[in-house]
């Protein structure tokens, strides 16, 4: 199960990303991609933290 959250969540940012380059690629900086990557590392680590205190 832990497996399977951590892929999802490692996956939706890399999917968002490519959304929003589709949509707006003027919006798509090195600023954003940088934040982008540091969001996808807090949210793999708060799933494994969630899934180890449970």
């Amino acid at each position: 199960m832990i497996t399977m959250m951590k892929i999802s969540v490692v996956a939706m940012v890399p999917i968002m990303t490519i959304a929003g380059l589709l949509l707006k690629p003027g919006l798509i900086t090195k600023g954003v991609f940088i934040t982008a990557i540091v969001v996808e590392f807090f949210m793999a680590f708060l799933v494994s933290d969630y899934y180890e205190n449970n």
